[in-house]
């Protein structure tokens, strides 16, 4: 064998990486990058910080933090400070902006300028008062980071005014989602800016809500109208990355609209998981070239032994009053079951009719946030199910009326309200399972007969959007209350019988 030419070698190295460097992608090689992390709708679940905290931390290019909204709302410990815990933790792990979610108005408007005052993050979100903008949140906020011009620019749903108790905002406006971002993206793009992100608390994909797959979505008219893609549409190539939130999905690697050049990240909730998203800028003009996302789950990463501590002593203050068994499970009751009807919502109605004394109980299926585990149950358990102070309401309704309503809440995926014992809703799908065909509604096995009159018991958020109801009472008692004494009272609770609302083949 010839001996080896240490010099044409050296050559064949030099040349070889010459090349690999020359086909890499430019940016690697002479590009700015900005890293941003992107959480959403914690409500109260705050045992991810520690590990977020650690992980941001350890983040060696420059970076940014911020999330989509609702951050207390859901548990104890978000709920008991009215939200003040969770802007303590908010600020410790060193987030840089958010928006502000419907369930931040939860403790009322003043609550959140209190709130935001506390904040040493920017509060985001197009919020009008009479005309013109609060000061306790900022349209948008523009922020340098190494060198670079980041526009972030927050969104709050105009359907707040539907999903906030109204008392809550009185006064207060929304713009709708695609003409507040046309306004904000025109007034950044003066100011030379390199990119703009949109923070919104509003979702991009409705469909994946309910189980559809990412990969097989077909936005709705929804979608295209109103969403986030609207939004990026509307203004395409102006927004390089749309934040979104408020339905709790997960968006892996992101999703990319060619149409509009706009990338739509989605982090889930309750602080499982952060996306981290990574933009790529020319190192010489600054102009922004592209973005990818990756969504990490942030169960057994390193934590960080300063937010540990800082949790540890929320949870141990609230848990010496909410962690005291109140009764058990025989079984366990879940949020979803095999039919539309929710087990645990199934219950929770059965309880409000009992306690009420009425024919019927109504509950809006979003209102419900968790099921019962099998076992001990805990106040802790209950505040979980239903987080929210609404009050027990009783109220008639003609027969006309409430089938009306009844009839207008299933979808083939899911249905608006539950209903108590006593009520089915039978149902029937057109022949490509895309719409529902052929409602009844029954009540103790007849017809309902639209020339009576019901009395009803549900919740004073719910009651507010029912029209055409007499004899509004309510009750001064908490819903959670009413469910806290039928636990002590009926343990071990069981799971009520579901299909009350039924498909028929």
């Amino acid at each position: 064998m010839p001996a080896s030419n240490p010099e044409k070698t050296m050559k064949k190295y030099l040349l070889g990486t010459f090349l690999a460097l020359l086909f890499l992608p430019s940016q690697l090689i002479w590009g700015k990058t900005v890293v941003v992390y992107h959480t959403s709708d914690i409500h109260g679940y705050f045992n991810g910080f520690p590990a977020l905290s650690a992980l941001v931390k350890k983040e060696k290019n420059p970076h940014l933090l911020v999330d989509s909204g609702d951050w207390f709302q859901g548990t104890p410990e978000g709920n008991l400070s009215k939200g003040a815990n969770a802007i303590t933790l908010m600020n410790a792990v060193g987030y840089n902006a958010a928006v502000v979610g419907n369930h931040d108005y939860d403790y009322s408007e003043n609550n959140l300028k209190e709130l935001s005052a506390a904040a040493k993050f920017k509060m985001l979100g197009a919020v009008y008062s009479g005309g013109s903008p609060v000061n306790y949140t900022a349209p948008y906020e523009i922020v340098a980071v190494d060198g670079v011009r980041i526009a972030l620019v927050g969104v709050q749903s105009d359907r707040t005014k539907y999903t906030v108790a109204p008392a809550n905002i009185a006064g207060l406006t929304f713009n709708n989602g695609v003409a507040e971002v046309t306004q904000r993206v025109a007034e950044v793009k003066k100011q030379s800016v390199n990119a703009v992100i949109v923070l919104a608390h509003s979702p991009t994909c409705e469909a994946c809500a309910t189980g559809t797959p990412l990969s097989e979505w077909i936005p709705s008219h929804e979608d295209l109208t109103r969403g986030n893609l609207a939004m990026a549409r509307a203004v395409k190539g102006d927004v390089a990355v749309i934040m979104g939130g408020h339905v709790h999905t997960v968006f892996p690697q992101g999703y990319y609209d060619s149409e509009s050049g706009t990338l739509f990240v989605e982090s889930g909730s309750k602080s499982s998981g952060v996306t981290r998203v990574q933009l790529e800028f020319d190192d010489t003009t600054g102009r922004f070239k592209g973005a990818k996302a990756q969504y990490m789950a942030l169960s057994g990463l390193q934590e960080d032994t300063e937010i540990k501590t800082m949790l540890k002593a929320i949870t141990d203050e609230v848990g010496g009053i909410m962690d005291k068994t109140i009764g058990e499970a025989a079984a366990a009751i879940p949020r979803e079951g095999p039919t539309l009807d929710s087990p645990i919502a199934n219950w929770v109605n059965d309880a409000m009719k009992k306690f009420a004394g009425t024919q019927i109980a109504l509950i809006n299926s979003t209102g419900l946030r968790n099921g019962f585990p099998r076992g001990k149950l805990t106040l802790r358990d209950v505040y979980q199910v239903l987080p929210f102070d609404n009050y027990l309401v009783t109220l008639d309704i003609p027969g006309e009326r409430l089938e009306a309503l009844l009839k207008n809440t299933v979808t083939p995926e899911r249905s608006k309200i539950q209903v108590s014992e006593g009520v089915t809703i039978r149902y029937s799908l057109s022949s490509d399972s895309a719409s529902v065909t052929d409602i009844k509604v029954f009540f103790n096995g007849a017809p309902l007969d639209p020339n009576a009159v019901y009395s009803v018991a549900t919740a004073d958020f719910y009651a507010g959007v029912i029209t055409g109801a007499a004899n509004l009472h309510n009750t001064n008692v908490l819903v959670r209350d009413v469910l806290n004494r039928e636990v002590k009272e009926s343990s071990p609770i069981t799971p009520p019988r579901s299909g009350r609302i039924e498909l028929v083949k």
